[in-house]
């Protein structure tokens, strides 16, 4: 016999599936407890109710989430050390440790209905805006990319990303399309707003430090 707890994760893992195809309202308990070949009382057991089941799911895309989020910021750190130690930006590492956690999750079916299930909500857009608005604003400061408003900078960089994300969520069959999209973005954003070449009046610490 299977454990309550091992129930509970077939049950909240079924949800995920039935609500980010359904949707909140299309979705019912009945649904979940048929896909596990169970009555929906059953599943009062481990769930107050639709509502119950429907924030515990939420609960987990947030922390999925906020998972990916810090693992961006890391990436950045690295991007950042990369090109100030550089003095410039290359698209490889952009691509890299820039985009490197939109490819990563392109294809992962678990993380494509947590974005149905979160789809329209801040912390889709808001966190990741941040990240990359502060990146930009001290590679622009370090004159590795050139002026311009971070945030707008940051808008245009993760918000092609976002929707093609959405856009691979709704047509399963075109992530080989969307994933060659962000790359051609990626590129262009590189080719707009980063310097080629090192500036000149020296790359290093000293040298920066002396430009300010």
């Amino acid at each position: 016999m299977a454990s309550s707890g091992n129930t509970r994760r077939r049950a909240m893992d079924a949800a995920l599936e039935i609500f980010a195809q359904k949707g909140y309202h299309g979705a019912c308990v009945g649904d979940v407890a048929e896909a596990l070949g169970i009555k929906s009382p059953s599943l009062y057991k481990y769930f107050k109710g639709k509502d119950d089941l429907y924030a515990a799911l939420l609960a987990e895309a947030d922390a999925h989430f906020q998972s990916l989020w810090a693992d961006v910021a890391a990436r950045l750190e690295r991007l950042e050390h990369a090109a100030v130690q550089a003095g410039v930006l290359t698209p490889e590492r952009l691509e890299e440790d820039g985009g490197g956690w939109f490819f990563d999750q392109l294809d992962d079916g678990p993380a494509s209905c947590y974005r149905r299930l979160l789809v329209g909500r801040a912390c889709l857009w808001e966190q990741p805006i941040a990240l990359f608005e502060g990146l930009f604003a001290r590679l622009i400061d370090r004159e590795i990319l050139r002026r311009g408003d971070p945030h707008v900078m940051a808008v245009e960089f993760v918000a092609p990303l976002v929707q093609l994300w959405q856009l691979r969520d709704g047509q399963p069959g075109r992530a080989e399309a969307c994933a060659e999209e962000a790359r051609r973005h990626l590129r262009q954003f590189h080719r707009v707003f980063a310097h080629r070449e090192p500036r000149s009046g020296g790359n290093g610490p000293v040298g920066r430090l002396f430009r300010r």
